[in-house]
């Protein structure tokens, strides 16, 4: 579980980029993308995504494989699920 928080950490938490009036001002007039979750994924979200895993991959920059994941996926799911919750 903390290396997980410390890869979510590291990979979600960055410094803000420099202020760019260009994309301001197209960011302003886009349409919001409705496939876009503003909230954390919920618990079955999280069964359902790890369940479309591929076996056979390699794993990420956390080291964990797809097998590994799925191989306890409920325990894994409740685990993730409560860490995507305090992000």
């Amino acid at each position: 579980m903390e290396r997980w928080c410390e890869h979510y950490q590291e990979l979600l938490n960055h410094e803000s980029a420099t202020t760019c009036r260009e994309l301001d001002s197209v960011a302003a007039a886009a349409m919001p993308d409705s496939d876009t979750l503003e909230n954390a994924p919920s618990l079955k979200e999280v069964r359902m995504a790890i369940g479309k895993l591929h076996n056979g991959r390699a794993a990420g920059l956390d080291d964990i494989s797809p097998e590994l994941l799925k191989c306890a996926k409920e325990l894994i799911s409740i685990a993730l699920h409560s860490l995507f919750a305090k992000l």
